[in-house]
Parts: C-alpha cells; structure tokens; sequence
C-alpha cells in the first residue's frame, strides 16, 4: 500500500497592462499566499510562471503545464485580463480554479478589477469551451478571506483523495454474489476514469486462512478486545463469542491478504460461500478492517 504523491499546484496569473497589479504586489502576494496553504497540505507550487496578458502566451503556458501535469491549476486575473485567456487552460484538459484577488482600496478608481475579470472568464468557459473539459472553481480575496483559503482547502483536501484513488489497488475477493447483476462493474472502465487498479482473487482461500488461524495467538488477543468493548457497552451488542472468533478469525485472513498483494482497499462478496462454509455473515470482520 502507497500514499499519494504530494500536490503540485501551478500559479498562473493574468493581468493587463493599464491596472495596477504591480503597483500593488499582487503577484508576489498572491504566490505567498497560495504556496504557504498548499504546503499546509503537503503539497508544493510549480516553478512560477510571469504574468500573462495575450492569448499566445496564454497557450505556450498551458502547453507547459499540460506536460508537467500539476493536480490543480490556479488561474488568477491578478488584474483584469482579457476573457479568452482561460480557453487554452480548460482545453489542456488541466483541473482549474479561478482567483480574483481583494481591491486594495474601495474608492477612486477600480485598480485591479479582477471580480469583473473572472466572471467575463467564467461565463467565456462556460459558453466557448470544448466539451469534455471539467468543472471550474472560482475564489475570491487574498490571504484570510473566507472565500480563499476555506474554499481551496477543500479542493486541495479532494485532491488528496482523487490522487490515493488514482494509484490504488482494489483486491477484489469472491467476485460478485450471483444474480447481483446491478453491481456488476467494468475493471477497465475503472481504470480509465479513476485510474485504480482491481485485481481478482480466490475467497476459498481467504476461509482456509481464517480457518486455520481462529484459534491462535493473534485470534485470542482480538476476541479479548471485543468483548472488553462489549462489556463497556453493558453487553447491549447481542453476539455469541462464537461469531466474535469466527470474525475475527476472517480479520486476520483478509489483512494479511491486503498486505501480501499490496491491496488500499478490499471489496469482498459477503454471501454465500461465508454461509456454506462457516455459518456466519463476516459483518463484524469488514467493520473492523
């Protein structure tokens, strides 16, 4: 079993001369910020990529990143920025957020004008994209604001999850009970849309496992678990101590199969061979695992 390799989030910011992004530091600013949440969650900013104003650019940078494949793409209008600069992004197939950052002052002038900017780029990606490409994210303000770091956080919490999916293995033990055609599943289709692997294997064997180690060392130690937790419960869980053994007994066999052939997860059929050969339903060994 393997964790998830660390996010790589890319930074990109758009901007047009005639606004004051630089006068402002946005861009430096926003870097901070945007490494020091990523970091937060184990992840870390690609190489940093200047300010992009034209659509040439615009492409040549999402060639770029459609090569070095980052987990996610921060698009920010550091300051108004023309409205199809986002098109060669989505078109690369890159997961996206779009980032508006805060008016460094209310009155006067607007000096960035990146709120107007990312909705004109919104609506461009939502009216002009190709199909096929995901959905997009927006977020608004700088370091603090409730519509930033709140809001990524759980994009980059997601993340994690689709990259342990992405590289995992799903032992597959028993196949799927007769006549339960509804949860039938293509291994490859799996493959191509979440990228983890399902690998069959026998239950017969996983029994005899189980069988063999239910009166041992390790089963005794279980059992006696269980029922301490039983008893903290005043007994209100009505099971024998006979099922306790025999599931836990199926516990010890199913994680050492995991172990031994590297599985992150275990879909195991429940019935009938459980049934036919030991009498019980393994309920309390999957709850365990």
């Amino acid at each position: 079993m393997s964790g998830p390799r660390p996010l790589r989030v890319a930074y990109v910011p758009l901007h047009l001369s005639g606004y004051e992004a630089e006068r402002h530091d946005v861009v430096a600013r926003s870097s901070r910020a945007l490494a020091d949440l990523v970091e937060r969650y184990g992840g870390s900013l690609l190489d940093p990529i200047d300010p992009i104003e034209t659509r040439e650019a615009a492409a040549d940078a999402a060639d770029a990143l459609r090569a070095s494949a980052p987990d996610l793409v921060v698009v920010q209008s550091a300051s108004f920025a023309m409205g199809d600069l986002v098109l060669p992004f989505a078109e690369a197939g890159l997961r996206m957020c779009l980032w508006a950052p805060d008016e460094p002052r209310k009155d006067g002038p607007i000096p960035l004008n990146g709120f107007v900017s990312m909705h004109l780029q919104a609506g461009v990606l939502r009216r002009w994209r190709r199909s096929g490409s995901g959905p997009v994210k927006w977020l608004f303000g700088d370091a603090g604001h409730p519509w930033f770091g709140p809001r990524l956080a759980t994009t980059l919490r997601a993340l994690r999850g689709v990259g342990r999916i992405e590289r995992s293995r799903v032992a597959l033990v028993g196949g799927v009970a007769p006549s339960f055609l509804n949860v039938l599943a293509s291994e490859r289709r799996l493959y191509e849309q979440l990228g983890c692997e399902v690998a069959p294997y026998e239950l017969g064997p996983v029994i005899d496992e189980a069988e063999r180690v239910r009166d041992g060392a390790r089963a005794d130690e279980l059992a006696a678990e269980i029922a301490a937790a039983r008893r903290a419960v005043d007994d209100r869980v009505d099971v024998s101590d006979n099922d306790v053994r025999d599931n836990v007994a199926v516990f010890i066999a199913l994680r050492r199969l995991a172990r031994e052939v590297g599985a992150d997860a275990l879909a195991v059929s429940d019935w009938p061979l459980f049934q036919q050969r030991m009498g019980l339903h393994p309920g309390l060994a999957f709850s365990r695992l």
